[in-house]
This record gives structure tokens, sequence and C-alpha cells, in this order.
């Protein structure tokens, strides 16, 4: 388990279980299946991703990275901004791509505000983003997601245009009990 205590903004990352790339052509995979609890104070916050909180995180930063997350454990996330899964690739080059493919076969739970039950982000010029739940999502908070898949294009004078395919396939119930509240949300800002 891990916890994250006080007040104002996180500053690392509070995970169970944390993989970080910063290498070209890197590879994470993460094959859990024992049972993860993460806990943030109701005063804590993150507003630029260095704070992350979520049962299982992974961030690769460099160029045609692949980043594979399977998942069988329970993960129950409690606090602001506690997510279960999270999964986070950039890709600067022109001629390479990133990849983020997620698997849960394990329950997740979150309480707090503006949880995200499996969190997939890719943010540049080419990635692919993949998917895949059959366990229970059950989120009780606002502004939260059970499955969000998303893709920021970085506005650059380098960069004209990026292309990504976003994939999210689900068999498990979600259930989101909550204001403003969605259960599955892909969001594609490519710019081509």
């Amino acid at each position: 388990s891990a916890q994250s205590g006080g007040v104002g903004e996180r500053d690392f990352a509070t995970a169970g279980l944390l993989a970080v790339s910063q290498a070209a052509g890197s590879t994470i995979t993460v094959d859990n299946s024992g049972d993860i609890s993460v806990t943030s104070a109701d005063g804590r916050f993150d507003t630029d991703f260095n704070g992350i909180a979520a049962g299982i995180v992974t961030n690769s930063f460099g160029s045609g990275s692949t980043t594979t997350i399977t998942n069988s454990g329970s993960i129950t996330a409690t606090g602001p901004q506690v997510d279960g899964i999270v999964g986070f690739a950039r890709e600067l080059s022109a001629t390479e791509t990133s990849r983020v493919e997620i698997v849960n076969n394990g329950a997740i739970t979150a309480n707090g505000t503006a949880n995200r039950g499996v969190f997939a982000q890719t943010q540049g010029q080419s990635a692919e983003i993949d998917v895949t739940n059959t366990a229970a999502i059950s989120i009780t908070s606002d502004n939260s997601f059970g499955i969000f898949a998303l893709h920021n294009d970085i506005f650059s004078p380098d960069i004209n245009a990026s292309q990504a395919d976003l994939s999210v396939s689900n068999e498990g119930e979600i259930t989101i009990a909550g204001s403003n509240a969605n259960g599955i949300f892909v969001q594609n800002n490519a710019r081509t």
C-alpha cells in the first residue's frame, strides 16, 4: 500500500507500483496479480502530473517506447485525484510511435474526487492506446471516469501534425456515482 499525507500539491508520485523510463526505444512491462491500496489525504492534489497517485503508474518519455500493463489484482484508490491504473507515454519523434497497452482483469474501486479507474494517456506526434477491461470498476466521486483514454498534441513549431489510434474494449461492469462522471471516455486531440 502507499499513502500521501499532508496538504497541498503532491510533488512526487504516490503509487503501489511505479515504473519510469527516459530511454528511447524502451519497454515497460508490468504484470501485477497482487492487491494494491493507495490513499491520499483530503487536502492533497495534483495539477502537473508530477504528483500522480495510483495503484499502478508508468511514465515513458523516450521515443518509440512500448508500455504494457497487465493487472489481475484488486486495486483500491482513496482520496482526491487517486487513480487505479495510469499509463503515460510521450512521443516527440516524427518517425517513431509510442504505445500504451493496459489489460485489466482485477476489480478497481475508487472514491474521493476526480478519480479514474483506468487512465491511458499519450502525448506528442504518433501514439497508440489500447485498453481492455474485463473486471468491475466502481467509482464514487464527482468529475471521474471509469476508463479514460486521452491523446494530447504538443503545440510546437517543429511539429506540424500528429496522429493517434485509441481503442477501448470493455466487458466489465462500470459503476459511477457522482456528478460530471463518465463510465468510458475517449478523447483524441491529434492534429492533422
